[in-house]
C-alpha cells in the first residue's frame, strides 16, 4: 500500500516538475530582456547609483550573468609561476654545479649569503643556494607577472614545458650525472 502511495506521490511530483520546466522553457527572450532592464533601472535609481557605484555584469546571456566576469584571472598568471618556479630551481642547480666545480670560490660566496639568514651559517654554503635560488624565484615570479598577466596563454603546452623541465633540472642535480658531465669518476 505504501510504495502504491509513494509512486502516485511520485507521479503527481513529477507531473508538477514538467510543467514548472515547460512554463520556465516556454517563456520568452523578450520577457527576460524586459525583466533584465527593469531590473537595470531599479539599479539607476537605487541608493548605490547615487553613490556613484557602477553595475557590474549584464543580462545577455540567458543566466542572467556576464559572460565575462570583471576581473578574471588569466593564463599568463599560472605561466609566469610555473616559470618562476623553473627558474628557481634552475638557480639553485647552477649555483650547486658551480660550488661542486670550483668550491673554494663558490662556498665562500655561498657561505656569504648564508650569513645573512638567521642561523645560516649552521648549515655552511648550503644556505647560500637556498637564498640564491629563493631570490631568482621571487625576483622571476615578479618580472613574470607583470609582463604576463594581460596574456591569455594556452596552458597545456606550458605544462608539459613545466614536467620536462623539472624532471630535467631533477636529474641534473643527481651527483652521478653531475659527475658524469664534470668527467669525475662516478
Amino acid at each position: 500500500m505504501d510504495s502504491v502511495r509513494r509512486s502516485k506521490v511520485s507521479a503527481e511530483d513529477q507531473e508538477a516538475r514538467l510543467e514548472a520546466r515547460e512554463q520556465i522553457a516556454s517563456r520568452d527572450w523578450e520577457e527576460i530582456e524586459q525583466e533584465a532592464a527593469g531590473m537595470d533601472r531599479a539599479k539607476e535609481t537605487g541608493p548605490d547609483h547615487q553613490r556613484g557605484h557602477i553595475f557590474v555584469g549584464s543580462f545577455d546571456s540567458p543566466a542572467g550573468k556576464s559572460d565575462k566576469p570583471a576581473k578574471s584571472p588569466r593564463s599568463g598568471e599560472i605561466v609566469a609561476g610555473m616559470l618562476s618556479a623553473v627558474l628557481g630551481m634552475a638557480a639553485l642547480t647552477a649555483s650547486h654545479w658551480w660550488s661542486a666545480a670550483d668550491p673554494a670560490h663558490a662556498n665562500l660566496f655561498f657561505m656569504y649569503l648564508s650569513s645573512w639568514l638567521p642561523e645560516g651559517l649552521r648549515i655552511g654554503p648550503y644556505g647560500g643556494k637556498e637564498l640564491t635560488a629563493l631570490t631568482v624565484w621571487l625576483g622571476s615570479w615578479l618580472l613574470l607577472f607583470l609582463m604576463l598577466k594581460w596574456f591569455e596563454l594556452r596552458l597545456i603546452p606550458w605544462i608539459y614545458v613545466f614536467s620536462i623541465a623539472v624532471m630535467i633540472l631533477l636529474v641534473l642535480l643527481w651527483p652521478p650525472v653531475y659527475h658524469k658531465i664534470y668527467g669525475w669518476p662516478t
